[in-house]
């Protein structure tokens, strides 16, 4: 008898999120930073023509209000974001062992699957490479405070706005930074 297995909508949100496996995200902090006091924001004015900066732009700025920050006049802490793309090629190469063929004796006709010579298959992938980064700064010192960065692999004009609200969604994740526990 198989055993059950039982789906809950946690569960299956994790499958879901982890099939994205497109994006990844690191993020780094200025450990002396008070973080508690970085509630209001301003962007940073930077041209943003291309339709990708301008969905990282409404991404980040949804993402921030879920975290209680909202836009102002007076900031606290300034939003500076950046897209890059890059042309990439992943070569893959293995080798195959197998060999296949008939054989026929006198009873008998069959078809097998043998070790014979090898030979090395080849794969290129072609491949756009975009870099979302989002850089976090006191409004005062003009000090980098946080910094994110977001890799992700284009494919279509929807996908591509889908992978970039998920890295935004994933970066502002780790924002602000959970504080360290004293040892």
């Amino acid at each position: 008898m198989l055993p059950r297995i039982r789906i809950t909508a946690h569960g299956a949100l994790a499958i879901l999120l982890g099939s994205c496996a497109n994006v990844s995200v690191t993020t780094n902090y200025d450990r002396a930073a008070d973080f508690s006091k970085y509630r209001t924001y301003a962007w940073v004015p930077e041209p943003h023509d291309q339709s990708i900066e301008k969905t990282i732009y409404r991404a980040v700025d949804v993402g921030l209000a879920t975290k209680g920050c909202t836009p102002s006049t007076r900031p606290a802490f300034l939003v500076r974001a950046r897209f890059a793309a890059k042309d990439q090629i992943a070569v893959h190469r293995h080798t195959d062992w197998a060999g296949a063929g008939t054989w026929q004796n006198h009873h008998q006709t069959g078809y097998e699957i043998w070790p014979v010579a090898s030979h090395t298959l080849t794969d290129v992938d072609r491949f756009t490479e975009g870099t979302v980064l989002l850089d976090f700064l006191d409004a005062e010192s003009r000090h980098l405070i946080w910094h994110g960065e977001g890799a992700i692999v284009f494919g279509t004009a929807a996908e591509n706005v889908r992978s970039v609200e998920e890295a935004i969604g994933q970066l502002l994740k780790r924002f602000p930074p959970k504080p360290r526990r004293a040892n």
